[in-house]
């Protein structure tokens, strides 16, 4: 029942749809993301953070290329939050307990800008 040629063309049609709603999906996440980041950036309050830890993330590879992360702490209407960066692929001049620039808004989101 495998072989017939109808029931392969269905199957692989309906893991193309698939595919594609997940890729519209992702796509969607990762424009608010970005959106995110760039309100924080141009209307967020800065205040200073603290930088906890900087490391490379070894299991994500892009070619032959590991990105950098920064964990960071902050205080904001009262509670710590901490937070990681976005995916730095360059590494960042920080070191732990550096200070650093964090951008937050009334939700307690936050952005670093480096």
């Amino acid at each position: 029942m495998t072989q017939e040629l109808t029931i392969l063309g269905i199957v692989f049609s309906l893991l193309g749809i698939v595919f594609f709603i997940v890729q519209i999906i992702l796509i969607i996440i990762t424009s608010l993301k970005n959106k995110l980041h760039n309100e924080l950036l141009l209307s967020g309050t800065k205040i200073d953070g603290t930088v906890e830890k900087v490391y490379l993330q070894k299991y994500t590879q892009y070619g032959n290329k590991s990105p950098y992360r920064i964990l960071y702490t902050y205080t904001w209407q009262g509670k710590v939050y901490h937070q990681k960066s976005c995916l730095l692929w360059d590494k960042p001049n920080f070191m732990e307990h550096d200070s650093i620039a964090v951008y937050v808004n009334d939700l307690g989101k936050s952005t670093i800008q480096l």
